[in-house]
């Protein structure tokens, strides 16, 4: 288990989200030891955004929802992805702190409703890597790509969704293995992981930390 006491004793400071994103990757590479089978690991991937696909959805000041169009010719950034044989992890991390709560349609914490839905921002990650990768994926088949998003900070997680618990899991970083371990099933097909990194490593324009 990561002492995730070595955040929260910054979590006022600057840097509280590159802090956060480091500590789930050093808990991803304690769970990659383990497992005993080939995984790898990415950190703040960049590429492309997909052409003609949206983008964020924002909450308005006047409380109403703004579905961003595609952002064509700019990045889309994931801050963790896992490869295994099993499935392809995408890891929205957040350092939040506090009290959050996540309903059916957005996110609330810091006392208030959130500009970007934490839980919508690791969906666009999703559509988007789709859309990019999919030639990449067994059948072309979306089920292999997995969507987590994990809270660092010390925080009260009140889900109250009723719908799509299963499609975007909420973590916080030392439940993050566990999971990981939930969804890393087995399909139809393996992945061929040297495929998907080959592709990584060609669509990037950037990338902090490979572990192979």
């Amino acid at each position: 288990m990561y002492d995730m006491s070595k955040l929260r004793g910054r979590e006022a400071g600057a840097g509280k989200g590159d802090l956060g994103e480091a500590a789930v990757l050093q808990i991803l590479k304690l769970h990659k030891n383990r497992i005993g089978r080939r995984c790898v690991i990415l950190q703040s991937y960049s590429y492309p955004y997909a052409p003609n696909i949206e983008g964020n959805i924002k909450l308005g000041t006047d409380g109403n929802f703004i579905h961003e169009p595609g952002k064509d010719g700019t990045d889309d950034e994931i801050d963790l992805i896992m490869l295994t044989d099993n499935r392809i992890f995408l890891i929205e991390v957040k350092a939040y702190s506090g009290k959050i709560m996540v309903n059916d349609i957005w996110t609330y914490h810091a006392n208030h409703w959130d500009e970007k839905s934490a839980i919508c921002q690791a969906e666009k990650h999703g559509r988007h890597f789709y859309h990019s990768f999919y030639d990449v994926i067994p059948e072309g088949e979306q089920g292999y790509i997995k969507l987590i998003t994990v809270f660092t900070g010390l925080c009260d997680i009140e889900d109250k969704r009723t719908m799509n618990r299963d499609y975007i899991p909420i973590a916080v970083a030392n439940d993050i293995n566990k999971t990981i371990h939930t969804h890393d099933k087995p399909g139809k097909f393996c992945i061929d992981i040297d495929a998907v990194v080959k592709r990584l490593m060609e669509s990037k324009t950037a990338v902090k930390t490979v572990i192979i």
